[in-house]
């Protein structure tokens, strides 16, 4: 029986998932199986995948959504450990190794991850996206993931008894996207993580990603917190925020991918949703941005005069 379980949910990946699926064959530790989930695809993904049936394990299912495609392939898995990689990210050598030792080190935690580094379709990094997960990250992580999810899903392994205290992933169509935000929530309520500063994986910003449905994620990601308001009734001595809080900051980070496609309007309701929960100056900053003609200059004029720690986005 292979040790780790490595699956690959896919839905029309065609042009990523070989040199995906590579980078998990190029690993320096190999007692692992590769599980490729495809979530009905219709592009020539089943064609790529051909190529590969002596290595992978590959099931085909109707299109149900990555949370439905990762459950499929946790139910097949046969490792003691389950590892994701989405089909347009990519794993460095060392990724499987150096997590492993993490979780010999420290026999009770239930989850790896680590930093990751981001890149385009051109293999440079945008300007935008920076990783600053390690300022949250501790064994004890459930407060600050609480704050934020810092997680990437590509660079975790996850012992697989945990999915039987835990659960799967939820599969609900309110959670479409952030399904793995609320799996890591539940998971560092019950179990000490791991984190690996370096980063072990590489993850693909694809162009129209920004813009794409910025209010469904929005709305998503406010069913993960209000799910884990609900199910976790201790939640409140766990927490170094209020509630109130988190949805400021929320919509307030929303606010803020609205200001950076240029659509003031809905920024501008974001902005004013994260004042009635929490007014602060920061929040006041960015409402204001909302009336100026071009927000990014108004913002390079306020830089000089503002704390950098005001003027950073709140984007992941």
């Amino acid at each position: 029986m292979p040790i780790v379980s490595v699956i690959i949910p896919t839905f029309n990946t065609e042009q990523y998932i070989a040199e995906a699926i590579e980078s998990v064959l190029n690993q320096s530790y190999q007692d692992y199986e590769v599980i490729v989930v495809d979530d009905g695809s219709t592009d020539d993904t089943p064609s790529v995948l051909d190529a590969y049936l002596d290595r992978i394990r590959y099931f085909y299912k109707q299109n149900g959504g990555p949370a439905s495609a990762r459950n499929l392939g946790i139910r097949h898995a046969q490792g003691e450990y389950i590892a994701f990689l989405d089909a347009d990210d990519l794993w460095f050598p060392h990724k499987l190794e150096t997590q492993l030792k993490v979780f010999e080190d420290s026999p009770g935690i239930g989850l790896v991850h680590s930093s990751r580094i981001y890149f385009d379709d051109r293999n440079r990094e945008p300007e935008r996206i920076r990783a600053r997960a390690e300022q949250y990250n501790s064994e004890d992580a459930f407060p600050y993931l609480f704050l934020r999810n810092f997680i990437g899903n590509s660079t975790v392994i996850v012992r697989k008894t945990c999915f039987e205290e835990v659960g799967l992933f939820d599969e609900s169509p309110e959670f479409l996207g952030t399904e793995d935000y609320d799996m890591w929530l539940r998971i560092s309520y019950r179990y000490p993580i791991g984190y690996v500063s370096t980063p072990l994986s590489k993850y693909r910003v694809r162009e129209g990603q920004l813009s794409k449905n910025i209010e469904k994620a929005c709305l998503n990601e406010r069913n993960v917190i209000e799910k884990a308001i609900r199910i976790f009734p201790d939640i409140e001595r766990k927490i170094s925020i209020s509630v109130a809080d988190r949805f400021a900051r929320l919509t307030c980070e929303y606010g803020c991918d609205y200001l950076a496609v240029g659509e003031l309007t809905r920024a501008r309701e974001k902005f004013l949703e994260s004042l009635r929960y929490q007014c602060t100056l920061k929040n006041l900053i960015y409402y204001s941005l909302t009336f100026f003609g071009n927000p990014l200059t108004a913002l390079k004029r306020l830089r000089g005069s503002l704390p950098v720690k005001i003027l950073k986005m709140n984007g992941r």
